[in-house]
């Protein structure tokens, strides 16, 4: 399957028509720094899955924006400096409160 760094590599190596929707909650698998990663892969990833998680066996567990480890907005000002040509789909995975919209939210958790 399609997962770590190296099988986003060999997978787009077999042809340039092959691009990719990484996710974030598997950066650690991408390498060291998924902004290297991102930038390398950048001409064949067409959009960029991102929520926040906390590292867990088996399984990350998702958490508010803000709250946990992947580093969303380093790879949003590293998106927008270098003018890269994917999207970001930002997941929240939590029920906002009462009163609270998205936007508002990705503020308060310094993301945006």
């Amino acid at each position: 399957g399609i997962g770590s760094g190296d099988s986003y590599r060999q997978a787009v190596a077999m042809s340039p028509k092959i691009c990719a929707n990484p996710d974030l909650s598997g950066w650690a698998g991408w390498g060291p720094d998924p902004l290297v990663f991102l930038r390398e892969m950048a001409p064949h990833i067409t959009t960029l899955h991102l929520h926040d998680n906390m590292p867990g066996q088996p399984r990350a567990t998702n958490v508010p924006i803000g709250e946990g480890q992947n580093p969303i907005r380093p790879i949003l000002q590293m998106m927008q400096k270098e003018k890269l040509q994917f999207v970001a789909v930002i997941e929240r995975t939590q029920t906002l409160a009462e009163g609270e919209d998205n936007v508002a939210t990705l503020r308060k958790a310094g993301t945006l």
